[in-house]
């Protein structure tokens, strides 16, 4: 059984020193001197937990749980902790919930991991461990546009109101003004009544997940969107270049 958790182990560790790496089996089989049975034993395991992510070229890299766990290991230096920080900040400043969720690759999701509410009566909140698919919202959008078109092509596109986007064409191009601008918008897409804004959160070149503010519909004003999706691309730039160190911080656990 010690065994076991020592390989395991071992390829957790070179998947999260390596995030913006993919790996193939026999080629993680070899850095470790395990065998590619072994190896592909334990990656399957971990996709099934969301702990890797298999890409379209059956290599591997960290999933949406894998950073979720080493942030959580981190302690002072706890990555969530950080990006609690950079979300009461903004809530402070625009008064209106923030969100923080990570992008599952293997199910092409978004699952909200964090939140802090504003002291406003009415509030759109949304619950931790809520998943949603990628065409629907600022949130998914915001991590959706800096995917592989790929797997903007791949995914289904459910609709759950009259706003969803589900034209490909469309979404091609909000997708692209998303990256252009730097932040994604949404309202009444996947709930009547409610707006959100978001920019994606990336690990160097990889998308890790979205910093959203959400508001009722009602209390958003136009002009109001600028400003906030500003103040939003920097608050997850800055949890981005936290994220980007997690490489170092893992290897000083090691």
């Amino acid at each position: 059984m010690a065994e076991q958790i020592d390989r395991l182990l071992a390829v957790m560790r070179v998947l999260m020193n390596h995030p913006d790496r993919e790996w193939g089996v026999r080629e993680l089989a070899a850095k470790l001197g395990m065998g590619p049975s072994t190896v592909q034993r334990i990656l399957a395991s971990l996709e099934q937990r969301s702990l890797a992510v298999q890409s379209e070229n059956a290599r591997y890299s960290p999933g949406a749980n894998l950073y979720a766990l080493a942030s959580r290991l981190l302690g002072r230096s706890d990555l969530m902790t950080v990006a609690y920080a950079v979300m009461r900040e903004l809530v402070d400043d625009v008064n209106e919930t923030a969100h923080l969720a990570l992008y599952n690759g293997t199910h092409h999701e978004a699952v909200f991991s964090a939140s802090v509410q504003c002291d406003r009566p009415v509030r759109y909140v949304i619950e931790p461990g809520m998943r949603v698919p990628l065409n629907a919202g600022a949130t998914a959008k915001a991590m959706l546009a800096y995917l592989p078109e790929s797997v903007v092509l791949g995914i289904d596109l459910p609709k759950f109101t009259e706003r969803t986007v589900v034209d490909r064409d469309s979404l091609l191009k909000e997708l692209a003004a998303i990256r252009k601008r730097g932040y994604a918008t949404s309202n009444g897409e996947r709930i009547e009544g409610a707006s959100g804004i978001a920019s994606a959160v990336m690990s160097r070149d990889r998308i890790v997940g979205a910093l959203t503010i959400t508001i009722p519909t009602y209390r958003l004003e136009r002009k109001q969107i600028p400003e906030i999706g500003s103040k939003l691309a920097r608050a997850a730039e800055s949890i981005s270049v936290r994220l980007g160190k997690l490489p170092e911080m893992i290897e000083a656990l090691a």
